[in-house]
């Protein structure tokens, strides 16, 4: 049982969540506290839909959050399962909440380059909260634009492999500015894919 565990920011990615739970760790590896949450040191991989929230949110408290609330509010399951039949949602909503792989789920996007951030929201979390952290309707694949600020979102470049082993907190990455010219269609592919998202 967890005796700790950050409650999750609006929109706040499920990876950010683990993340921001090895700064307050006090530990720089993340080796042990991939294990401590895992019992491995590499994690089911947070960035899509898995069998992670199921694993943590067995180990807390009564209350504190619920495995579905983890994968229908932090992860990108309402994204990618936007075009199932209701019967197929379901089963991977179900498959997901007993801690077993939805199968349908299971892809690598060639388009994923790394994590994305925007800088604006960088700056409005730090003042609000104390700390950034990564937005789940950033990472989005093709996704070009912040759907807040409309700016054009920042990448920090890693692999697949290296988040399944490394667990990167966005206060660890300096922030940058970007004053590069937004196109109209970037902003009109941003809502759609946001929508998507966002959509009951």
């Amino acid at each position: 049982m967890l005796t700790y565990f950050p409650t999750p920011y609006p929109d706040e990615l499920w990876y950010s969540v683990i993340s921001r739970y090895l700064v307050r760790s006090g530990v720089k590896n993340s080796a042990p506290v991939l294990f401590e949450l895992y019992g491995q040191y590499k994690i089911p991989l947070e960035l899509f839909p898995s069998t992670g929230p199921y694993r943590i949110a067995q180990k807390l408290p009564v209350g504190v959050i619920d495995c579905k609330t983890i994968l229908l509010e932090h992860t990108l399951l309402p994204y990618l399962t936007r075009f199932f039949s209701e019967d197929k949602k379901a089963q991977a909503l179900d498959s997901l909440m007993k801690g077993s792989p939805a199968e349908s789920l299971y892809f690598v996007s060639n388009e994923w380059q790394g994590l994305q951030y925007c800088p604006i929201c960088y700056r409005e979390d730090s003042q609000r909260y104390g700390e950034p952290y990564w937005h789940r309707e950033h990472q989005i694949s093709l996704m070009p634009l912040c759907p807040k600020h409309k700016c054009r979102l920042l990448r920090y470049e890693a692999s697949h492999q290296t988040i399944k082993s490394k667990l990167i907190p966005l206060c660890s990455i300096q922030c940058e500015n970007t004053d590069l010219i937004v196109e109209k269609w970037e902003t009109q592919l941003t809502d759609i894919l946001n929508t998507f998202l966002t959509l009951p």
